[in-house]
């Protein structure tokens, strides 16, 4: 399906209702999206929100239902639309990681030891949108 990287994969075993979402599921932790292509990766998380499921076992956190991807979705849109406002107000790629790192680290918790990865994590994310949405012209 794309998105958290372009060889981002799910399994949907039907008949049990169990989807494996891989990496295009996390719950309760900051996507690593430094390799992400956001649009896809909305798109692949209203694909799976169709598929009849129970149970998705995620890439990361625990087993969950359909509305854990919603969640991700609504960070990746927040995400996308902070970084297109700062970009029509000329802030460089830099000014506006720096800025949103502090808007996007409250979305999930953080244990205080794993903060300046996660951090620099989120920057790199930020890096990756902002380079998307400029060159798609959005």
């Amino acid at each position: 399906i794309g998105g958290h990287t372009l060889a981002t994969s799910v399994v949907h075993i039907s008949d049990e209702k169990v989807l494996f979402a891989g990496d295009a599921v996390w719950v309760d932790q900051h996507p690593y999206m430094a390799q992400a292509v956001s649009k896809d990766w909305l798109e692949g998380l209203t694909y799976l929100r169709k598929l009849t499921v129970d149970k998705i076992v995620p890439g990361h956190g625990p087993v969950c239902g359909r509305d854990a991807t919603e969640r991700v979705s609504d960070y990746i849109r927040t995400l996308r639309s902070r970084v297109r406002q700062l970009q029509r107000a000329g802030r460089s790629k830099t000014e506006v990681a720096s800025t949103l790192v502090g808007e996007l680290v409250p979305w999930f918790p953080i244990p205080p030891d794993r903060k300046p990865k996660i951090e620099a994590q989120i920057k790199a994310g930020v890096g990756r949108v902002y380079d998307e949405l400029r060159s798609s012209g959005s």
